[in-house]
């Protein structure tokens, strides 16, 4: 069975673990061990503000990289942005909310 794990995608692998029971025995594998808590991009101050806006980002540190890290960003729409130096860590993007960029 082991052998047949490496094969499958990281989700399949976890779902195939789920399903035998061994993901019981697994807790940090299943709950993605090492990625710690996410919070809601809108809790990130300033940098959700860079993110709505882009002139206000240019207007205050340019082109700056900025790192997010953590961030979840369910609920939130973000449509005709420009997400240029940004370096996205850990972050959770939800297929089923509305991020649309230019």
């Amino acid at each position: 069975m082991q052998e047949e794990m490496k094969k499958l995608p990281r989700r399949q692998a976890l779902k195939a673990l789920a399903m035998t029971g061994v993901a019981a025995a697994l807790p940090g594998l299943a709950a993605g061990a090492g990625m710690g808590k996410r919070k809601p991009i809108r809790e990130f101050g300033r940098t959700y503000d860079y993110l709505k806006d882009v002139d206000l980002r240019l207007k205050e540190i340019d082109k700056k990289r900025v790192t997010i890290e953590n961030a979840e960003f369910s609920g939130e729409e973000f449509i005709n942005g420009y997400w240029g130096y940004y370096d996205f860590v850990n972050c959770h993007f939800p297929a089923s909310h509305n991020i649309q960029l230019v």
